[in-house]
């Protein structure tokens, strides 16, 4: 793929080139792709995933929750405000 950016040819029936180069649609219309491992899952009673973080500290950070306290519910499975936190496989998002 390095060389059909570089000289700009076709690769497989599709063209690519670098995200600098786009034009402004093309960059508006773009969605990064994210890639999180040790992700964090709020879990209510019946073990139904409710929302997804995509590490400890966003967790901590969006449901203010300490770091102390976070930590504790995940590694010893103690319910906090309703839910238990989880460590989630890793996870690829677009």
């Amino acid at each position: 793929m390095d060389m059909s950016v570089k000289n700009e040819t076709i690769l497989q029936n599709n063209y690519y080139m670098y995200y600098d180069n786009c034009n402004e649609k093309l960059k508006n219309n773009f969605e990064i792709p994210i890639l999180y491992t040790n992700g964090v899952g709020q879990f209510d009673e019946n073990n139904i995933l409710i929302r997804e973080f995509r590490n400890k500290e966003e967790c901590r950070l969006l449901l203010k929750i300490s770091d102390k306290t976070i930590k504790k519910s995940i590694e010893q499975n103690i319910k906090y405000n309703g839910f238990y936190y989880k460590y989630l496989d890793n996870k690829f998002v677009i």
